[in-house]
């Protein structure tokens, strides 16, 4: 008297309504055994890069550019920058790239300091690009 299990019909309570398909699967949905795991292999596998280091020439060069930023301050020049930002968490970082108008360079404190109060220091700069209008 063996019965096929496909066609006994699934047993309803009386008392309970039955369950939705989605309450059904979350009574199954995997628990995370070792909390915050996914969250360490996220964080391992973001890349980050090493800062370059700058010959002399190119530090030359970067400082020549930005005397000529505060000579000509006035002129109102549009200035492209590449810049390093430390990673907060693990070693090395990324390499930014911002564009605006210059509203001020502080060679005391050495930082450039963009219209839309974008602050960038002078030893995170690598590349400048500057488009006078």
């Amino acid at each position: 008297m063996k019965e096929d299990l496909y066609t006994i019909k699934r047993p309803l309570s009386k008392n309970h309504q039955p369950m939705s398909r989605k309450a059904r699967a979350a009574q199954f949905a995997p628990f995370s055994a070792l909390d915050g795991h996914s969250d360490e292999i996220i964080e391992a596998s973001r890349y980050t890069t090493l800062k370059k280091q700058l010959d002399e020439d190119q530090k030359a060069q970067l400082d020549y550019q930005l005397q000529d930023l505060q000579e000509n301050l006035e002129t109102n020049p549009l200035v492209g920058v590449c810049y390093f930002i430390k990673d907060q968490r693990k070693a090395g970082g990324q390499y930014l790239y911002h564009k605006n108008y210059i509203k001020k360079i502080n060679l005391d404190q050495k930082y450039l300091l963009f219209k839309d109060e974008t602050l960038i220091p002078f030893d995170t700069i690598y590349q400048i690009e500057i488009k006078k209008a």
